[in-house]
């Protein structure tokens, strides 16, 4: 996102779109500007002729779905979309407040900007009527305490996916999702 404007993220491509160009940066760059969460890493400045400063987009744009199917019809307009996949990091708590007061209410409006879910709900419920299949893959226990400075804990993150695939309606979920990618009806 550019730290200037929150509005909309930046769109970094590896084709030239047909409107709304941007700077044709390099994927150091992309990936230096998608990760720049101000609690983890600086932000980066990049751009020509204009420079611009840029940031995670976790607090704006922290599941772009939407994004990536716009970016696929602008690109593919005379195609379909058959399927989309979206993959999350893990379920969070459930986003509550217990005591009206401001120290809670910050950490409120922080899960709300940064949550996925609801964006992910309205893709699901718009996909049927736009004619494309939806999987989200997210898993549901065990990640609600393990924060993204927690890198030491790759162990828990990964009992707790292949826990979360191991259930009955995820694995279906995959297998459908497989028969949807072979073209299988």
């Amino acid at each position: 996102m550019p730290a200037g404007n929150f509005s909309f993220p930046s769109l970094f491509r590896t084709w030239i779109p047909p409107a709304n160009r941007t700077y044709d940066c390099t994927i150091v760059e992309a990936a230096r500007a998608t990760t720049a969460d101000p609690t983890f890493f600086k932000s980066i400045e990049f751009g020509e002729p204009i420079r611009l400063t840029y940031l995670d987009g976790g607090l704006r744009c922290n599941n772009p779905v939407k994004y990536v199917i716009d970016e696929a019809r602008s690109h593919f307009p005379d195609r379909l979309i058959s399927c989309v996949l979206s993959l999350g990091t893990g379920a969070a708590n459930v986003i509550g407040l217990e005591r009206p007061d401001a120290t809670n209410f910050i950490r409120i409006l922080k899960a709300i900007a940064a949550d996925c879910e609801i964006c992910s709900e309205e893709t699901a419920r718009s996909s049927a009527a736009q004619s494309f299949s939806y999987f989200r893959l997210n898993v549901d226990q065990g990640l609600q305490t393990v924060s993204l400075a927690e890198w030491e804990k790759l162990e828990v993150v990964n009992l707790h996916t292949l826990q979360y695939l191991r259930k009955h309606d995820v694995g279906e979920k995959v297998n459908r999702l497989v028969q949807v990618l072979k073209g299988l009806p």
